[in-house]
C-alpha cells in the first residue's frame, strides 16, 4: 500500500485556475520540474482521492497528496562520500547546522550522482534516511543554489523535521545573508514584490507586478519579502545585510536585480561585475551568514553564523581600491 506523502496540499484562492503541475512545482519548491512529471506520470499524485495526471486545473477547496515520492529514486538513497568535505557549525542529537561551500550542489538529481553537500552528510550521518522532501534530499529543510555559500539546517529525526517544517513554513526562522551588489543602494528597505518563473528563461525568476502583468502570470507568482540594510558602502559596490522570513527559488538573486542592483558576479540577473581576484573560485557575492530558530527539542532560540569565505573577503579588499562611481561619496 502506498504511504501517503505527509505534507497534502489545500489549494487556495491564489492558487485558483492553475494546472496541477504548476500547483506542484508551486508548493513543492524541493522538487524539480522533472520529478513532478515523473510523479504525475506514474499515478503518484492525488486530486480529491482521484489519481490525475497534470493536465487538469485546480479549484479552491481541492485537496492534492502525493504518494510514494521513493519511487522517484528507484528505491536508492544518496551515495555516501566520507572524502567530500563538510563543515559543521553546530550540531546535537537532533539537527545539524552546516557551513556548504560555493561551487557544491546541495543535493542530487540521480541516486548515482556524487559531489553534493548530501553525499558528505550521509557518509558521516548514516542515520539520515527515510525522511524529508524527497529520498536525495534526506533531512534537508531548505537549500541554497550551487554558488551560494553558508548556512543550511538539517533534520536528524524525522519528528524534529517536522517540527522543523512548520517553523520554515510559518515563516519563524529568520535567515540573514551578506549581498554584495552593483551600484549605491541609498537606503534601508524592502521589497514585497511576488515572483514567479520567467517563461523566457526557465532558469531564471522573475519580479512580476501583480497590477500590470498578465493574468497567467500572476496566478503563478508567489509572494515574497525581502528585507536589506546598508552594511558598507564601497566606492562603486554597496554590501547589504539582507534578510528573509520565507525563501523562493533565486528570491534575493531577483528581488535585488529588480532593484536596479543585481548581485555582482550575477551575470544571469544583469551583474556587470565579476570576481576580481585570480586564482579564486569565480561566483557570485552572496552568502548565507547566519540563522535564527527554535530549537525544536529543548525549546529556546537557536543561532548559528557562517564566516565570510576568503574569496569574498579578496572581493571586497579588491573592490575597496576601485575608482568612485561619479556623485558618489566615498565609504563611511
Amino acid at each position: 500500500m502506498d504511504t501517503p506523502h505527509p505534507h497534502p496540499i489545500t489549494v487556495t484562492p491564489l492558487d485558483q485556475g492553475l494546472r496541477l503541475d504548476q500547483l506542484l512545482l508551486r508548493h513543492l519548491a524541493c522538487y524539480s520540474r522533472g520529478q513532478i512529471k515523473a510523479l504525475l506520470r506514474e499515478g503518484q499524485v492525488e486530486l480529491n482521492g482521484r489519481r490525475v495526471t497534470s493536465g487538469l486545473r485546480v479549484a479552491a477547496g481541492d485537496r492534492v497528496v502525493v504518494r510514494s515520492p521513493q519511487a522517484l529514486a528507484a528505491g536508492t538513497g544518496p551515495l555516501p562520500d566520507d572524502a567530500l568535505p563538510l563543515t559543521v557549525l553546530f550540531e546535537d542529537e537532533a539537527l545539524l547546522i552546516v557551513d556548504k561551500p560555493t561551487g557544491m550542489p546541495v543535493h542530487p538529481l540521480r541516486p548515482d550522482e556524487g559531489g553534493t553537500l548530501v553525499n558528505a552528510l550521509v557518509a558521516r550521518y548514516p542515520e539520515l534516511s527515510g525522511f524529508g522532501y524527497h529520498p536525495l534530499q534526506p533531512g534537508l529543510l531548505h537549500r541554497l543554489d550551487n554558488d551560494t555559500s553558508g548556512i543550511l539546517v538539517v533534520a536528524r529525526r524525522a519528528d524534529v523535521f517536522e517540527a522543523l517544517r512548520q517553523q520554515f513554513r510559518g515563516q519563524s526562522v529568520l535567515k540573514c545573508y551578506l549581498a554584495l551588489v552593483e551600484g549605491a543602494v541609498e537606503r534601508d528597505g524592502a521589497v514585497e514584490q511576488p515572483i514567479g518563473h520567467d517563461r523566457c528563461d526557465r532558469r531564471k525568476m522573475l519580479v512580476i507586478d501583480p497590477t500590470d502583468s498578465p493574468p497567467e502570470l500572476r496566478r503563478r507568482a508567489r509572494p515574497a519579502r525581502t528585507l536589506y540594510r546598508v552594511a558598507q558602502r564601497l566606492p562603486a559596490h554597496t554590501l547589504l545585510a539582507v534578510s528573509l522570513r520565507q525563501g523562493m527559488r533565486h528570491q534575493i538573486r531577483a528581488h535585488l536585480a529588480w532593484l536596479g542592483h543585481p548581485i555582482a558576479g550575477d551575470a544571469l540577473y544583469g551583474a556587470r561585475t565579476v570576481q576580481p581576484v585570480a586564482g579564486l573560485p569565480a561566483r557570485y557575492f552572496l552568502h548565507a551568514c547566519r540563522i535564527e530558530l527554535a530549537h525544536p527539542v529543548r525549546g529556546g532560540l537557536l543561532s548559528a553564523d557562517a564566516p565570510l569565505p576568503p574569496e569574498l573577503h579578496a572581493w571586497l579588499d579588491r573592490l575597496r581600491e576601485a575608482p568612485l562611481l561619479p556623485g558618489t561619496a566615498a565609504a563611511p
